[in-house]
């Protein structure tokens, strides 16, 4: 549950425009998130088996968001993973808003479970 508050609170705190020492913090801490939240998904597909995994509904929803944020982590890799900024400059990646991070707030709903 405290994983879930600061992951909300995280994307909460995104804003434009922000400073870059921020945005490069506020990119770990959502990075260190979705692996907290990948390994979680893991274990539990691990521990209770696949059958049982997906007889909850609930789940099932968390494991739609997990997928969610690894494809967003896949398709525009956090800053600190990649090389050089490209030519737009650094305000460029903080500028790029996805989709997909808006799923990662139907979290909070697990939270009323």
């Amino acid at each position: 549950m405290l994983l879930i508050l600061l992951n909300t609170v995280v994307l909460a705190v995104d804003h434009y425009p922000m400073d870059e020492n921020l945005a490069r913090d506020l990119e770990v801490v959502n990075f260190s998130l979705t692996l907290a939240f990948a390994v979680e998904m893991i274990l539990k597909l691990v521990g209770l088996g696949p059958w049982l995994y997906a007889q909850d509904a609930f789940n099932l929803f968390d494991a739609v968001i997990v997928l969610a944020s690894l494809t967003e982590v896949i398709v525009v890799p956090p800053g600190f993973l990649t090389p050089a900024e490209d030519d737009n400059g650094p305000g460029a990646r903080q500028s790029a808003v996805s989709a997909l991070r808006t799923f990662r707030l139907f979290r909070v709903f697990a939270l009323a479970r």
